[in-house]
């Protein structure tokens, strides 16, 4: 029987004696050049599949190593020990074949932290619709998603509205140049409305190699003209208004990553 979330604190200690071993224990033949994920293994903390908390059909991202190649796919649930069970990669509407053996690296994001697990195929089931059995990971390791303060970006968005404010056609393009927790300053040559209205700013965002989508709700605190090196821009001041706890997270890890970028 599969194990939904109700029923992850019941999956067996076993799963504790296949953990990483500590980063001081690793062998001299560990030191040659590693792939981005051997490296993030060297920072982050081991912890057992079943107890990362993610739900029956949590969004997680999929990387293939020949071809490389990246896919959104769904987790329909898993044996402990055995498989996970996860929906069939698709591209352009069209479902992407994977071979048995076929090697490929699991990212996600769940409560505060951000992990990542090697596995492979096992099996491909056709019926009643097609969906993958991948080996139950050895080894798993997770990030924990610390909090950033504002920071200077340059990210393409849209900006849509659900009100008719008298301004033309929706969505709208900006530009974030400024960013935090809490808000974002736009930059744009359209007008988005004035201070109180309500706008929804459409964005994505790659956080530890993990592709989200978000739709942020927000209210116009101020406008103001500003000078850039093309000419004359409004730059408005917005506040998030309600963000879920997953776009909140996702929000916060951007965040960080962009700060420790520099």
């Amino acid at each position: 029987m599969l194990h939904r979330t109700s029923q992850l604190n019941r999956t067996s200690d076993r799963s504790s004696s296949r953990l990483l071993p500590a980063v001081g224990q690793r062998s001299m033949q560990d030191e040659s050049p590693k792939s981005t994920y051997e490296q993030n293994k060297r920072q982050a903390a081991p912890l057992s599949f079943a107890k990362l908390g993610l739900e029956v059909g949590a969004a997680l991202t999929m990387e293939t190593v020949s071809p490389a190649r990246k896919f959104t796919i769904r987790m329909i649930g898993y044996v402990p020990d055995r498989s996970i069970l996860i929906s069939a990669p698709t591209r352009e509407g069209k479902e992407v074949l994977l071979e048995k053996g076929d090697k490929v690296t699991l990212r996600a994001m769940s409560r505060n932290r951000v992990f990542a697990a090697e596995t492979r195929v096992l099996y491909r089931t056709l019926q009643p619709y097609t969906y993958y059995h991948l080996a139950f990971p050895s080894e798993l390791t997770a990030h924990e998603i610390r909090k950033a303060s504002r920071v200077r970006v340059d990210l393409p968005v849209m900006i849509d509205s659900e009100f008719d404010l008298g301004l033309g056609e929706w969505p709208k393009s900006a530009i974030i140049e400024d960013l935090s927790k809490d808000g974002a300053g736009l930059l744009t040559r359209q007008i988005l409305g004035e201070a109180g209205h309500e706008v929804i700013i459409n964005l994505s965002v790659s956080v530890s190699e993990i592709h989200r989508d978000l739709e942020i709700p927000c209210i116009i605190r101020n406008r103001e003209v500003v000078q850039r090196a093309s000419g004359s821009q409004y730059f408005y001041g917005v506040q998030f208004d309600t963000l879920s706890d997953e776009d909140r997270l996702t929000l916060n890890s951007f965040l960080y990553e962009m700060e420790q970028a520099g």
